[in-house]
């Protein structure tokens, strides 16, 4: 079963080099917090769709299973969404 989010606000979007992993970190309107994950040298397409998109977005996650956040994202981060770069989102509202 999809997930659907609204994104409201990203609150961070940037590149760790000692890692080598983009993070696109967005509040949702119900106060959630959901990471969009990228590799250094890949595409990174829901990052850069995500990006380039009028708030609020709604989007939907295609394979939720995978984008469950690890009990140290929780604690760490308060995530309710951590989405691999390899998960399929689709984007509601395009523009």
């Amino acid at each position: 079963m999809d997930v659907e989010l609204v994104i409201t606000k990203i609150l961070l979007d940037r590149y760790f080099s000692e890692s080598g992993v983009w993070c696109l970190k967005c509040r949702c309107d119900d106060g959630s917090l959901v990471v969009f994950w990228g590799e250094a040298n890949e595409p990174n397409r829901n990052i850069v769709a995500l990006r380039h998109q009028k708030l609020p977005l709604h989007i939907a996650l295609f394979s939720p299973d995978e984008c469950v956040p690890s009990e140290w994202e929780k604690k760490e981060y308060h995530l309710s969404w951590s989405v691999p770069a390899s998960a399929d989102i689709y984007i509601f509202n395009e523009h």
